[in-house]
C-alpha cells in the first residue's frame, strides 16, 4: 500500500514530534542528517525505519522527508534497525512505545496505516518467537550432545 505524500509528512510531524520527546531530541536534528548524537542518530533511525517499512517510502524518495539523506544511507539505517528489532529488548520496548504513540495519536483518517503496521508487527513477533523456538532446539541438541 502506498501512501499520499500528504499523508505521509502528517504522520511523520507526528512521529517525529514523538520521537522528539522519546530521545530528547529537537525536532528540526532529526530531520537533518547532519548531527551525529547518539539520541539523536536513534531518533533518525527509528524515523527512517518506520517511514520506509510502515509507510513504504522508498530510499531514494527519503530525502524529500528527511534533509541530506542518500538512498544508501537511508538503507544502511533500516538495516542496521530491522538487526536491533531482531535482538535488543530496549529497542524492541522503545518500537513499540513509538507505535502505540503513533496509533494513540492518529486518527481514523489513518486506520490503513495502523493495520498495517499491526499486521507487521505481528509478522516480526512471529519471525522472533520461530528464531526463540530453533534457538531452544540447538541449545538442547548442544545439551544432549554434551552430556
Amino acid at each position: 500500500m502506498t501512501y499520499h505524500s500528504k499523508n505521509v509528512d502528517n504522520i511523520k510531524n507526528l512521529a517525529v514530534s514523538i520521537l522528539s520527546e522519546m530521545f530528547n531530541a529537537k525536532e528540526h536534528l532529526i530531520l537533518d542528517m547532519k548531527s551525529r548524537k547518539h539520541n539523536i542518530i536513534h531518533a533518525k533511525r527509528f524515523l527512517i525505519y518506520y517511514l520506509h517499512k510502515a509507510l513504504h517510502v522508498k530510499h531514494l524518495h527519503m530525502n524529500k522527508y528527511i534533509k541530506n539523506i542518500d538512498h544508501s544511507t537511508s538503507v544502511y539505517h533500516v538495516k542496521k534497525f530491522s538487526e536491533l528489532l531482531e535482538f535488543d529488548k530496549d529497542t524492541i520496548r522503545d518500537y513499540t512505545i513509538f507505535v502505540n504513540h503513533l496509533e494513540n495519536n492518529t486518527n481514523v483518517e489513518n486506520i490503513d496505516l495502523l493495520i498495517s503496521e499491526l499486521k507487521y508487527l505481528r509478522m516480526k513477533s512471529e519471525i522472533l518467537l520461530d528464531k526463540f523456538e530453533k534457538i531452544e532446539l540447538d541449545a538442547e541438541k548442544l545439551r544432549k550432545h554434551n552430556i
